[in-house]
């Protein structure tokens, strides 16, 4: 183990502000005072629980429970000892470290430095290869036949590996062991015990993590063959499942979305296009770990992948990743088949910039895929085949206002009533919450299995009702506890009494959260959907009020619409089923009646 003074070690925490150094990893947000707020590096989580405060310079997640100071943090995100985190933070503000390291540290330490330094060489050899005659081919191929100027390419470190068996091993081995190249997936061995580079006559495009630290390489052939593309190896310093091409520069891009792309050329020519927003995965589907990555930069992601099969089915996975990491994603669909570069280059950034502001949302994606699919040769739509497959969408779709109002679309598409494609939902709906096991009620965990952070109907209305007491006064604005989810209803009465007398504050619900054993969880997930609301001022709070109380009754009554739909499947004589088709009578009328309310205030 080294030896650090202690001096040392509190001059390389003074100098390493945790915010900056936190801040490289997560997007913080101040939620007031000196605790800044983001989504956890180390776990998954939905909204933020983690938390850095900027004047005790330490980090705490409310979630894993993770804390500590800025050391143990680029110990835990980087994986390090704490000698090597110093060192890595001392690094980072010039300080000059000289280590007493045990032989077994010593040699580990050494050896990763070789490796970074391998790295760095082996980026300089292939730079300077596209630079030199032999290179001519590949400058071409950029330059010429993908259209990317020498500006770009020089900002992207790209290179060539030479049409050789050994060049680059060759060189390397100069100054490096054979183990270091093998390892970092630069050389390989053969059967006969020779050495011969991985990489030839390709071009090289060299693989930085978020910080601008060279990772590994990627290398595209430049004619026609089988892999096309082929990418350094999982090595001690990286895991193509855990970073993102081009991250480094996206990162400081103004926007708020990042766009992600299938590979390295569509995201340079995004970027030169101005697009400097783009990234790129590294050879596979998106990961959960890559999601994850997206998470801690932006809440919006717009997939700009190729519209082949492939392409379709990355990004059907991805919308499930990204939805996991409650990231809003969108897709873009690519005319003709075409592919972002191929697009841009014939078409220039501002047709592209439409074709963004027409990305898709999630189920409108899956909606024109299956469009898509029940197309026939001649042009035709094959009717049921596309009505099965969007009833089986909204089917999965939780919010009852999502499913109507897709479904009403639908039913103007094909021509039938809304009524009846809402029946066909309801049925699949109940044969699968049929088919499902019943999970165990308990009362003491009820309340914390409602879905505060997803029910944004009830948490704006909450939003506009502690900022305006007032507005419970209001005859079309008096909510009553049964308006509001089950689990919330025992709160809500309490809430609504406090708002009549004027006394419901923030402080105040969330106690009353806190006297329902609920609050610290969900205190974490509504405070910040309040503090956007709060921040929102483009309608005023009646409005929104009245809104969000419209679309809580909308909510309520398509629960009972449900509840007599399952009366109806269960019944098992004729006055009791006639008895609760009255029922869903009366409902359906009451939901017209509250529709066309929502719909003429539109």
């Amino acid at each position: 183990m080294a030896f650090i003074p202690q001096n040392i070690i509190d001059e390389v925490i003074a100098r390493n502000s945790i915010e900056a150094v936190v801040g490289d990893y997560v997007r913080l947000e101040r939620k007031g005072g000196q605790n800044l707020f983001g989504l956890c590096p180390f776990h998954g989580e939905k909204t933020p629980s983690f938390s850095v405060n900027t004047s005790k310079q330490f980090f705490y997640c409310f979630g894993c429970h993770a804390g500590g100071n800025v050391i143990k943090f680029i110990q835990m995100i980087e994986n390090l000892s704490f000698p090597d985190a110093v060192a890595f933070l001392a690094k980072r503000v010039g300080i000059e470290l000289q280590l007493d390291d045990a032989p077994e540290a010593r040699k580990k330490q050494a050896e990763y430095k070789q490796m970074q330094a391998c790295l760095l060489d082996a980026a300089r050899f292939f730079y300077h290869s596209y630079k030199s005659p032999q290179g001519r081919t590949a400058e071409n191929y950029m330059q010429v036949k993908r259209r990317l100027s020498p500006a770009i390419l020089t900002s992207f470190g790209i290179g060539y590996a030479p049409d050789s068996w050994d060049a680059l091993t060759s060189n390397l081995l100069k100054t490096y062991p054979e183990k270091i190249l093998l390892d970092l997936g630069l050389t390989r061995k053969s059967s006969k015990g020779t050495y011969y580079d991985f990489f030839r006559d390709r071009v090289i495009f060299p693989v930085f993590d978020h910080l601008g630290r060279l990772r590994a390489f990627g290398g595209r052939i430049m004619g026609q063959g089988e892999a096309k593309y082929i990418n350094s190896p999982d090595s001690r310093i990286y895991n193509k499942g855990k970073y993102l091409y081009a991250l480094n520069f996206a990162r400081k891009d103004s926007r708020d979305f990042l766009i992600l792309t299938e590979g390295y050329m569509d995201t340079i020519a995004l970027h030169e296009a101005g697009f400097t927003n783009a990234v790129a995965g590294l050879g596979t589907a998106l990961t959960s770990s890559q999601a994850r990555l997206l998470s801690q930069y932006t809440r919006q992601v717009i997939l700009a992948y190729d519209a082949d099969g492939a392409g379709r089915n990355a990004a059907l996975k991805a919308l499930d990743l990204l939805s996991r990491e409650q990231v809003d994603c969108r897709v873009l669909v690519m005319p003709n088949g075409q592919d972002p570069d191929e697009f841009i280059h014939a078409n220039g950034k501002e047709r592209f910039q439409g074709l963004l502001n027409q990305a898709l949302p999630a189920l409108d994606y899956r909606i024109y895929l299956s469009r898509q699919a029940a197309s026939t040769d001649l042009g035709s739509l094959d009717i049921l085949a596309y009505q099965e497959a969007i009833t089986d969408l909204l089917a999965q779709e939780s919010s009852p206002v999502v499913r109507e109002l897709y479904a009403d679309k639908l039913a103007r598409e094909i021509s039938v009533s809304p009524a009846s494609i809402l029946q066909v939902i309801d049925k699949k709906r109940v044969k699968e919450a049929s088919s499902m096991p019943s999970p165990s009620f308990n009362p003491e965990t009820n309340l914390q299995r409602v879905d505060f952070e997803f029910d944004q109907a009830s948490l704006t209305y909450l939003n506009a009702l502690i900022e305006d007491n007032s507005l419970i006064s209001k005859p079309e604005l008096q909510a009553a506890p049964q308006d509001f989810p089950s689990g919330m209803q025992e709160v809500m009465v309490k809430a609504l009494a406090l708002a009549e007398e004027g006394k419901l504050t923030m402080p105040e619900f969330l106690g009353l959260l806190d006297q329902a054993g609920a609050g610290e969880n969900l205190s974490r997930s509504i405070l910040p959907y309040f503090s956007r609301l709060t921040k929102s001022k483009l309608r005023a709070r009646e409005d929104y009020a009245l809104e969000a109380l419209r679309l809580l009754r909308l909510d309520r009554l398509n629960e009972q619409r449900e509840a007599a739909i399952q009366e109806i499947e269960r019944a098992d004589d004729l006055a009791s089923q006639q008895a609760a088709l009255n029922r869903l009578n009366d409902l359906n009328l009451a939901l017209s009646k509250l529709r066309n309310e929502v719909q003429h205030d539109q």
